[in-house]
């Protein structure tokens, strides 16, 4: 449906170009949509912080550390993971709400921090990733020369 409201919003507003110009904008339209609608399920996460630290807990059972990768890039921590769905046999469900397949998860930092003595922990399928934040130095008086 979004596709078909997209497409007609994009007619609308092209009336005026020529119809081959009109088909390149709506084909681009239609490419962009149905990538976003194959993309990575989301992790869900907490972030807090200490005097010195900020945490960031996720719930990542089932997932082994080959399929975890964890990276930081300046203020921009992103998770991203594959939990693997137990057995390929047909099943006649009842409920189905487990996430299987890839996931990602892209944090702003909201503070600058020490990218050279980060921590990431996974116990009891609880990831936990402990970043130092960078400790500012006190303001300095400059003393102006004659």
């Amino acid at each position: 449906m979004e596709k078909l409201s997209l497409k007609k919003l994009m007619k609308k507003s092209s009336s005026k170009k020529n119809k081959e110009d009109q088909n390149i904008v709506e084909e681009k339209v239609s490419i962009e949509v149905s990538n976003d609608l194959e993309t990575d399920g989301q992790l869900t996460v907490d972030i807090y912080q200490t005097d010195s630290d900020l945490i960031i807990q996720s719930a990542v059972a089932g997932v082994d550390l080959k399929d975890l990768d964890i990276s930081i890039d300046r203020d921009l921590v992103l998770i991203k993971g594959k939990r693997n769905k137990p057995g390929e046999e047909k099943r006649d469900y009842f409920c189905k709400e487990c996430y299987w397949g890839t996931f990602s998860r892209k944090i702003i930092l909201p503070v600058e921090v020490n990218c050279d003595k980060i921590q990431a922990i996974l116990k009891k399928g609880i990831l936990t990733i402990k970043i130092p934040k960078k400790i500012r130095e006190e303001k300095k008086r400059i003393v102006v020369q004659e």
